[in-house]
């Protein structure tokens, strides 16, 4: 394979985590000899979570190279669960606080990205986005697309301390 089409197939291997949300740093168990690899779990577009394994030894020897990993029977998390909040086993959540009717802060328990779009479109400039449903509807943009904070203990509290009551 030339260097073109090897770099070519890279780039390609990269393609489905272009847009994604980096969730957690991991490490894969170690193999027949010993050997431990990490590497970063992405949440893609797509929904689906994978993971980009950097291929290096001890030494450094093979950088740049890497390996796109799905599922996670080898791997394990370093930094954060993937599983969510307050015993909830795969739903991230995310606290929006509303104040007057406009979105005035996001804080969440897994790295996340928000965009708020306000059907309220009185006097502004408007644009059409289509619904899930396929209908279309008018709305503006408050903002750009934003990073919730992510304050993943202050999240669980929260979730807890509003359920308890």
């Amino acid at each position: 394979m030339d260097a073109n089409k090897h770099t070519q197939f890279y780039l390609g291997q990269l393609e489905p985590l272009v847009g994604g949300v980096i969730e957690d740093a991991v490490r894969t168990d170690g193999d027949e000899f010993g050997d431990e690899f990490f590497g970063l779990a992405i949440r893609c577009k797509d929904g689906e979570v994978r993971h980009l394994i950097i291929l290096a030894d001890d030494e450094g020897n093979g950088p740049g190279s890497f390996e796109i990993v799905e599922g996670e029977n080898h791997l394990s998390g370093s930094t954060s669960s993937n599983k969510g909040s307050a015993g909830s086993e795969a739903i991230p959540t995310v606290v929006a606080w509303i104040e007057g009717g406009i979105v005035q802060w996001m804080a969440s328990d897994q790295p996340m990205r928000y965009l708020v779009l306000d059907a309220d479109t009185d006097g502004n400039d408007s644009m059409n986005i289509t619904m899930e449903n396929g209908s279309i509807a008018e709305v503006i943009r408050t903002s750009s697309t934003m990073l919730a904070d992510h304050l993943p203990e202050w999240v669980t509290k929260l979730v807890e301390e509003v359920e308890g009551q």
